[in-house]
């Protein structure tokens, strides 16, 4: 594995080999957070991210108080099957977040001024919980994100303890109770507006990359939405393909 490879990407590598090698099996325990997080030596927060994404592909699922286990159901489509053995691939990046820092958490209406959230929610002039955060790695911010919520998916107000660094995919999963099927991610670049160019310390006129990921059920349908800006510099898009 290259020296680029973030560590979450590292421990779903651990967890598919071990799948594909038939050491685990549908409905086999999966090592604890606790468990990888002293065997590759990360954070919780690094496990956690790890296995987040492999429950959002079907790979794994968590039960309350028993742990994470091998998924009796099929894959998502981030990962397909040859000749019995599990083949997966995803986007990764050189620049990965080790902690979040809540910034802002509001309610908003879903109008033209958000075109891409009235688009995908399709939720024109309904509330929308927005949530603002910074995404830090070894405390320097590498990148600022708005995640958005319906309301009347989950009609409380938001613990800002709760979401601080909880991926919004899981926050649908386990305080919704939805079922996130897949993540759909589009990347561009754009031009920084105030809280960008406040937070990335860019100019505006320099482009930054963005990334617009939403969140998918296994019906088609988009449950939550994010958007990711930061330095070029910062993040190095690639994909890692498992053969």
């Amino acid at each position: 594995m290259d020296s680029f490879t973030p560590k979450y990407v590292v421990i779903q590598n651990y967890i598919l080999e071990k799948i594909e090698s038939g050491i685990l099996k549908p409905g086999d325990l999966v090592p604890s957070d606790n468990e990888l997080a002293h065997m590759f030596g990360v954070s919780r927060v690094t496990v956690s991210t790890a296995i987040s994404e492999l429950r959002t592909r079907g790979i794994v699922t968590r039960v309350k108080g028993k742990g994470t286990f091998v998924s009796k159901r099929e894959p998502s489509l981030f990962s397909s099957a040859v000749n019995g053995k599990l083949h997966s691939f995803k986007i990764s990046s050189e620049g990965h977040a080790d902690h979040h820092r809540l910034v802002g958490l509001d309610l908003v209406n879903t109008d033209k001024s958000l075109p891409n959230v009235t688009k995908l929610l399709l939720l024109a002039g309904e509330p929308c919980h927005r949530i603002a955060r910074l995404m830090y790695a070894d405390n320097d911010i590498i990148a600022f994100e708005y995640s958005y919520l319906p309301y009347s998916m989950y009609p409380h107000e938001i613990d800002k303890k709760i979401i601080e660094n909880c991926y919004l995919h899981s926050f649908i999963s386990e305080y919704c109770h939805k079922e996130p099927y897949r993540l759909q991610t589009h990347i561009s670049i754009a031009f920084p507006d105030a809280p960008q160019k406040k937070y990335l310390k860019v100019s505006p006129n320099e482009p930054i990359l963005v990334w617009y990921t939403a969140v998918i059920d296994a019906a088609d349908m988009v449950l939550g939405y994010t958007e990711t800006f930061a330095r070029p510099e910062d993040f190095k898009p690639y994909i890692n393909f498992m053969l």
